[in-house]
C-alpha cells in the first residue's frame, strides 16, 4: 500500500527531487373514470435506486491522467512538471515543482485491492482505522466519488504532508506536498484533500 515506509521513502525522495528542480402504456379502463388518488400512489416506485458510484480510468502516463492540469489549481502559475516515472508496482509517479510556492508536489496513480471496495466502508471505515490502526477518514466530495481518503505516515519528514484516495475499482491516487524550508510551504490537509479529489474527477470514465 502506499503508505508503507518502503513506498514512502521513494515517494519523499520524489518530491525531494522535484524541489530540486524548477416502461409500456397503460391499459384504457372500459369505464373512463378518473384514476384515484390511491391508484396514482401506487404506480410511483416504492424504493429509488442508489446512484453508482463512477468507474475510474487508470491513466497511461501523467498526460492521460490530466495531472498539470490538476495541480495548476493547487499552485502558482509557474507550477511546472519536472519528472515523470513508473514506481516498482506498476504506478505512475507525477513530480511537479514551483519556485513561486517554494514546494514539490507529487501525484501518483496506483492499482491494486482498496478499501473502497470493501462492503459497507463508509459505515465501517474508523473501526477498520482502529483495527488497522491507520488514519482514515471522509470529505463530502470523495463521498460523491465512492472513495475514501488516508493520511500517510510522513515518517521523519517535518516539513510536508501526504495522503491517498481509495477509489472503487482497484485504483489508488497519493499525494505529497513537501515544503523546501518548512511545512507552512507544503499543501494544507484541505488542499491536499481538495487535490486529490479533483486528480480523481479527471479519470472519471
Amino acid at each position: 500500500m502506499p503508505h508503507r515506509p518502503a513506498r514512502l521513502l521513494a515517494l519523499t525522495a520524489a518530491v525531494t527531487f522535484a524541489l530540486t528542480a524548477c416502461g409500456g402504456e397503460e391499459a384504457v379502463p372500459e369505464e373512463e373514470t378518473a384514476p384515484t388518488e390511491e391508484a396514482a400512489v401506487d404506480e410511483e416506485p416504492t424504493t429509488e435506486a442508489e446512484e453508482a458510484p463512477p468507474e475510474f480510468a487508470f491513466p497511461e502516463d501523467c498526460d492521460a491522467a490530466g495531472a498539470l492540469d490538476v495541480v495548476r489549481d493547487h499552485q502558482p502559475a509557474d507550477v511546472e512538471r519536472v519528472n515523470e516515472e513508473t514506481t516498482d508496482e506498476g504506478g505512475i509517479r507525477c513530480l511537479f515543482g514551483s519556485h513561486e510556492a517554494q514546494n514539490g508536489v507529487n501525484l501518483v496513480y496506483s492499482e491494486g485491492f482498496t478499501l473502497a471496495d470493501m462492503p459497507d466502508i463508509e459505515d465501517n471505515y474508523e473501526v477498520v482505522a482502529e483495527s488497522q490502526d491507520r488514519e482514515l477518514y471522509l470529505t463530502d466530495r470523495a463521498s460523491e466519488l465512492g472513495g475514501l481518503l488516508e493520511i500517510s505516515d510522513m515518517g521523519e519528514v517535518d516539513t510536508g504532508r501526504g495522503a491517498l484516495l481509495h477509489l472503487p475499482g482497484g485504483v489508488f491516487v497519493a499525494a505529497m506536498s513537501i515544503g523546501r524550508d518548512d511545512i507552512d510551504q507544503a499543501l494544507t490537509e484541505e488542499e491536499m484533500d481538495e487535490l486529490l479529489v479533483d486528480a480523481a474527477e479527471a479519470l472519471i470514465e
